[in-house]
C-alpha cells in the first residue's frame, strides 16, 4: 500500500508571512473578519479528510500523516 500526505491549510491568519503573499489575494482584513467562520471550516475539513480517507482506501493508498499549517 503506498502512502500520501495529506495537507490542510487554516485560513485565519492575523496577518500574512512571504509563504501566503503571493498565492493568496485575499486582504489580512478579510482573513480576520472570517474567524466568525472556524466551526463551519472545521466541519468541512473533517468531512474532506473522511471522503479523502474513504476514497485513498479504493485506490490502494493510505496517509499517516496530515499536515495543518497556516494560522499565524
Amino acid at each position: 500500500m503506498k502512502n500520501v500526505l495529506l495537507y490542510v491549510h487554516v485560513p485565519f491568519c492575523s496577518s500574512k508571512c512571504h509563504l501566503c503573499s503571493w498565492v493568496s489575494p485575499i486582504p489580512t482584513t478579510q482573513l480576520v473578519k472570517s474567524r466568525s467562520h472556524y466551526e463551519d471550516y472545521t466541519r468541512a475539513v473533517v468531512r474532506e479528510i473522511e471522503s479523502s480517507a474513504r476514497s485513498l482506501s479504493k485506490s490502494n493508498l493510505e496517509s499517516k500523516l496530515v499536515y495543518f499549517v497556516g494560522g499565524t
